[in-house]
């Protein structure tokens, strides 16, 4: 295996700790030895832009960012790499499953995000995100990038049967990421790794979630934590130790790449 050059890491479970709304003070100590031994570092997230910059981020100067689950890449300056919104043909399924309020299911865009009806597991798992809820209403005409569905994974697999040009994966037990069947997280990955000349046993990748398998198998060295899913950690290279008991800083050290 070639020396990795590149982290790619998930947000929620992985890097930000839904238990202290916050960066684990290792893991930033991790990003900036990471930084100093000079490893490229990305963010892989089903956030949107906005959702992602209101997170305490301390500012760290990643070098990339993979969000609205591969639809939306854009790098350190600003400088949009990646732009996807859903094909018409199945934005309009998906519009459709939105007017029937069946499910909570929340529409990304761009500029914001829209929300067909909440319901009190959906306030429970944005207040547990640290996501400020968005404006419940009919759909705006605007572009969709992704969405999300917030219902059991009964409901779920019947609702994947309703928009065959979209596939669904959890992020957590409740909450499903909807996006194209040619979208997700590996598609963003490759933008960054044609851009700096990375091949894929190059690349490491950190994850927690259902929705984070493909890019662990997608990268060289796919790395769960000790707080993901059974189905990640049967999949993953290695697993490291839960998000607020270290698992970057024992991961960087087990692998030789910096200590903290």
């Amino acid at each position: 295996m070639s020396a990795v050059r590149a982290i790619f890491l998930d947000v929620d479970g992985t890097l930000f700790s839904h238990r202290i709304h916050d960066i684990p003070p290792s893991a930033l100590r991790t990003l900036y030895a990471l930084r100093e031994k000079g490893f490229l570092l990305f963010l892989a997230t089903g956030r949107r832009k906005d959702a992602l910059q209101a997170l305490p981020l301390h500012d760290f100067p990643f070098d990339g960012y993979v969000t609205m689950t591969g639809h939306y890449c854009y790098d350190r300056e600003g400088q949009v790499l990646l732009r996807e919104p859903l094909p018409p043909e199945d934005a309009a399924s998906l519009v459709a499953e939105y007017a029937r309020m069946q499910v909570p299911i929340l529409l990304v865009h761009e500029d914001g995000a829209s929300l067909n009806y909440a319901d009190d597991m959906v306030l429970r798992l944005h207040g547990y995100a640290a996501a400020r809820l968005p404006e419940i209403r009919p759909w705006d005409g605007r572009e969709i990038f992704s969405a999300a569905a917030y219902c059991n994974r009964e409901q779920a697999e019947e609702l994947e049967k309703r928009l065959p040009g979209c596939r669904l994966s959890a992020w957590m037990d409740r909450g499903f990421d909807i996006i194209s069947r040619s979208g997700g997280k590996p598609r963003g990955m490759q933008v960054f790794m044609d851009r700096y000349g990375l091949s894929r046993e190059e690349v490491a990748a950190f994850g927690d979630a259902d929705n984070d398998l493909e890019m662990l198998e997608f990268a060289g060295l796919g790395i769960a934590m000790g707080n993901a899913t059974e189905k990640l950690k049967a999949r993953a290279d290695y697993i490291t130790a839960d998000i607020d008991e270290d698992g970057l800083l024992l991961a960087a050290e087990h692998f030789g790449w910096a200590k903290p």
